[in-house]
């Protein structure tokens, strides 16, 4: 496996870390700590971002020099739509960053938005003894369908994570707050949509510019 690979666990891992740590700062109402530890968070987004991209097309072009062209440009959708949608909810909390309610809510959004592929892991190590066999980092599966599949059903496990803080709110507050329910709709959309946009014309185009470019 890549060392990039093991670095961009490093990062994720490290960002679930910040965000408890961060979260216990404001509850014990230290802002400034919170503010000051926030900047080494943006540093260590950017990180974790730039490595998913790298790692799902480096991914992908193994998959390629396989001979598995198709299918591990139809599969790349999912890392790289888990990480987009990372990087865009991140910049949406960091420019809502004045406005505490919606900041914290997009934070939380952002750190749920990256657990489908940890989700994926654990539902793939038991499908290994089952319907996928062993594979390697940038094998495609042995069924699309069955990758695909795996990946929706790891997004729908995150989604509840999403749905019991609605509840919460919902029972402490009268309402769940509209943070909620913009982003939860965006990723909702996005994992429904991105199975059909995995075999458009499009996609496969902007995959091989991808492909080209990490060459």
């Amino acid at each position: 496996e890549p060392p990039i690979l093991h670095l961009h666990a490093l990062f994720s891992f490290s960002w679930i870390g910040l965000f408890v740590t961060q979260s216990w700062l404001i509850a014990r109402r230290r802002v400034v700590r919170h503010q000051a530890v926030g900047l080494a968070g943006i540093a260590l987004a950017t990180a974790t971002f730039f490595t998913g991209v790298i790692i799902a097309v480096k991914a992908m072009n193994i998959g390629i020099a396989a001979g598995n062209g198709e299918s591990a440009r139809v599969f790349a959708i999912v890392p790289l739509s888990i990480i987009a949608m990372f990087g865009g909810f991140f910049a949406a909390a960091i420019v809502n960053v004045k406005r505490p309610e919606y900041h914290k809510r997009l934070m939380l959004i952002t750190t749920l938005s990256i657990m489908p592929p940890a989700l994926a892991r654990l539902i793939g190590m038991a499908a290994t003894l089952t319907i996928l066999g062993p594979r390697q980092f940038g094998g495609a599966p042995s069924s699309v369908v069955t990758g695909m599949a795996i990946g929706t059903v790891a997004g729908a496990a995150a989604d509840l994570l999403i749905v019991a803080a609605m509840v919460y709110e919902w029972r402490t507050k009268g309402r769940p707050h509209r943070v909620y329910w913009i982003s939860g709709g965006i990723i909702v959309a996005v994992q429904v949509l991105r199975i059909p946009m995995s075999t458009t014309a499009g996609w496969t185009g902007f995959t091989e510019l991808l492909s080209s470019l990490a060459r």
